[in-house]
């Protein structure tokens, strides 16, 4: 019987005081733009507690951006569970023009209000996107759609892998697990969450790069662990405790165990990253001392996504639920868009 390796991690836990009213919030959200129409769904995506993963990860939201970016987290996860059925269904060239109908649905410079659409996704996802737009600059916005655009290139990825049955070697795993993971829009998020923007010069510095692909792998391997019974099931070849395995000819237990030592290892070289870049923008004359604390907070919501992920994992409906996610009364809303 499969059982989870330790995979804690030696930052402090936090919770924003408003998880309950974030909690409420998106229920009501998810309903009001008629995403969930089985009861089924309804009962999967409730027990998911979206409000309690983005107050983990985001414990220094006040509640407005709390809930605007809960109901991100929510419907993206959900365009992300449909994403994954879309290869069995359509052409690789259908995928591919879904991805760009979708970046559509970013502009750079909205105009007032949201187009109307007969598709609840795009509809919810332009009405999330008109509200970030409203406390965000033309920067951000850029910075967000091209790290959107990379993620979906990166479900690309693992859609031909699973359409075809191809395995992935580890190390192209790891880097493009750090694309379809989409790490790099949530922490964008986090920005949003607490009230400031990086400058493209910090935010592309090698140092703040490392650490954005720390967070990946902590969070996105630990995502693996949790998972990995649910996708062996699904025949979903995407997953790096599977990688291991079948690397090293080891049992899935073995293979869990090695990558939660990887985890510790990349935890390890995180913590090292993040206090030689605190130190670095504190004293370099480079950079003013709003930046470095800045930075100091950015890195600090890093530490909270990678906690925080892994406390809302544990137990969690959605890597254990058996209920139905799309089906006769839940219908996939992206095959309408292709």
């Amino acid at each position: 019987m499969f059982s989870l390796p330790d995979l804690s991690v030696p930052f402090t836990e936090r919770q924003n005081p408003h998880v309950n009213e974030a909690e409420a919030h998106v229920r009501e959200y998810l309903r009001e733009f008629g995403i969930l129409r089985s009861e089924e769904a309804k009962f999967h995506y409730d027990r998911t507690r979206f409000g309690e993963l983005v107050g983990r990860a985001y414990p220094f939201a006040p509640l407005p951006e709390l809930c605007i970016i809960t109901d991100w987290m929510a419907v993206w996860a959900i365009f992300d569970d449909y994403l994954e059925r879309i290869p069995d269904a359509q052409s690789d060239e259908r995928f591919v023009e879904l991805i760009r109908e979708t970046i559509s649905w970013f502009p750079l410079d909205p105009a007032d209000g949201v187009p109307e659409s007969s598709n609840p996704i795009e509809t919810a996802i332009r009405d999330i996107w008109s509200r970030l737009t409203a406390r965000s600059s033309l920067t951000w916005r850029r910075r967000f759609v091209r790290h959107l655009t990379d993620y979906l290139g990166g479900c690309h990825w693992e859609s031909q892998n699973r359409r075809r049955g191809i395995a992935p070697d580890l190390a192209t795993y790891i880097e493009t697990r750090r694309r379809f993971g989409g790490m790099r829009p949530s922490m964008d998020l986090s920005e949003i969450g607490l009230g400031i923007e990086l400058a493209d010069e910090v935010h592309a510095h090698p140092s703040i790069q490392k650490l954005l692909d720390n967070t990946a792998d902590l969070v996105l391997w630990a995502n693996d662990v949790f998972s990995v019974e649910a996708e062996k099931r699904d025949g979903n070849v995407n997953n790096i405790v599977q990688v291991i395995q079948r690397v090293r000819g080891s049992s899935l237990q073995q293979a869990a165990a090695e990558v939660a030592g990887m985890l510790r290892g990349r935890c390890a070289d995180f913590v090292a990253e993040s206090d030689s870049a605190v130190a670095f923008f504190g004293s370099s004359g480079e950079f003013t001392a709003e930046t470095a604390h800045d930075v100091s907070l950015y890195i600090d919501a890093m530490k909270s996504w990678i906690r925080g992920n892994i406390d809302w994992s544990s137990g969690n409906e959605r890597y254990r639920s058996e209920h139905l996610r799309s089906g006769a009364d839940q219908p996939n809303f992206l095959e309408r868009v292709v």
